[in-house]
């Protein structure tokens, strides 16, 4: 399990179509298996639990771009929520 943290120096954004959210409060827990057909995780804000909420009713399919403080960039690409307290899955 990795954990990123924008207290820890980490930058977490999500985008949609049509939006972008980028904030220094997001947290993100990401579950990469070798062997598994999708990542999930976890991705938690205050400063923007309406977007996460809106996002999960809709259905609507995002991207999460990481800059971990140690300078790796990594995207999530096509991930949609599972719940609105931000329980994500993306194809591995």
């Amino acid at each position: 399990m990795e954990r990123y943290s924008a207290a820890e120096g980490d930058r977490v954004r999500i985008r949609w179509d049509g939006g972008e959210c980028v904030d220094d409060d997001f947290a993100l827990t990401v579950c990469r298996e070798s062997d598994a057909s999708t990542v999930d995780g976890v991705l938690t804000t205050a400063a923007h639990a309406d977007t996460l909420h809106r996002l999960f009713r809709d259905g609507t399919t995002f991207t999460i771009v990481l800059e971990s403080a140690s300078g790796e960039r990594t995207r999530f690409e096509r991930c949609t929520l599972l719940s609105s307290s931000g329980k994500w899955v993306a194809p591995g």
